[in-house]
């Protein structure tokens, strides 16, 4: 089974990109075969992440945070519940506006989750020395235009 790409005879920003999306697919695969999101869908554990991260958010919010569409986060939101992951309250400052809480048991879910990804990460990421590391990352915040703090690193 052939699974790289032939990026020859491209010119070098569009193979690079090209190349950048293949190795994030492929690793996500491979997490995802590994059990690093336990049994949460990849915009689930986004989500549980960026909650834990944010605290209570509306789903807006959590939307564009993890580059989902609204109507996904809806469903997400809907199955996270469901699961008693998470729960919909109404802000206190602004009755109208509906945030998402991730409970108690929520919290114990992503930290599991969490912990199992990481240990996979480092796994993948070990034919990259510290430097390597250092320098992808600084590359990877770059294109995003600085969006990306250290506190979301």
């Amino acid at each position: 089974m052939k699974t790289f790409q032939n990026f020859e005879g491209m010119e070098k920003p569009m193979s690079t990109f090209l190349l950048m999306q293949h190795t994030s697919r492929k690793m996500v695969h491979q997490i995802h075969e590994q059990g690093g999101f336990g049994d949460l869908t990849h915009s689930q554990f986004y989500t549980l992440m960026a909650l834990q991260r944010h605290k209570d958010l509306p789903l807006s919010e959590i939307s564009g945070c993890i580059r989902r569409s609204p109507g996904n986060m809806t469903l997400v939101v809907d199955n996270l519940e469901k699961a008693g992951w998470v729960e919909r309250v109404r802000s206190k400052e602004d009755r109208r506006v509906i945030l998402v809480h991730l409970t108690e048991a929520g919290k114990k879910k992503i930290e599991i989750a969490k912990n199992e990804n990481a240990r996979i990460i480092k796994s993948l990421m070990s034919e990259l020395n510290e430097e390597e590391i250092n320098t992808l990352s600084a590359i990877l915040v770059k294109l995003n235009k600085g969006e990306l703090n250290s506190s979301e690193r």
